[in-house]
């Protein structure tokens, strides 16, 4: 593997030891050698779900690994993507596919991924396989 797109389900997994797929999420992270791709959406999305239910120590600690760790790469997504974004949304709403969960499939397709480190069926359901 050298690229998987990494969602808020894995990163939340990552760092809530009490989340049900944490040892699962660090297994992969322990053996994976390649590089996590991950959007300025999702870190918004994840640290703002790390800010409200662990808190805002924990939700720093978060932003602080994306700056420093060489293991991650942050894709900032372009005006034309987010109007491609908002078009997937409108198309998938009603579905129950969120915002940034098709920004996401945006940037996956967009990088040309076959995988998604995660734990969101979404992803299955919009034609991403996901690991582990």
């Amino acid at each position: 593997m050298k690229t998987v797109f990494t969602d808020t389900s894995a990163w939340y997994a990552l760092i809530n030891a009490q989340d049900a797929h944490h040892a699962k999420a660090r297994r992969f992270l322990e053996s994976y050698t390649g590089t996590l791709l991950t959007s300025n959406y999702v870190a918004v999305e994840t640290t703002n779900l790390i800010r409200y239910r662990l808190g805002t120590k924990q939700a720093l600690g978060f932003l602080d690994v994306l700056k420093k760790t060489t293991l991650v790469e942050l894709a900032f997504l372009t005006p034309q993507q987010h109007e491609r974004s908002v078009e997937l949304f409108a198309q998938y709403a009603e579905a129950g596919f969120s915002f940034t969960d098709c920004s996401s499939l945006l940037v996956i397709h967009d990088h040309r991924l076959e995988l998604a480190f995660c734990f969101d069926a979404d992803f299955s359901r919009l034609g991403v396989a996901c690991v582990p």
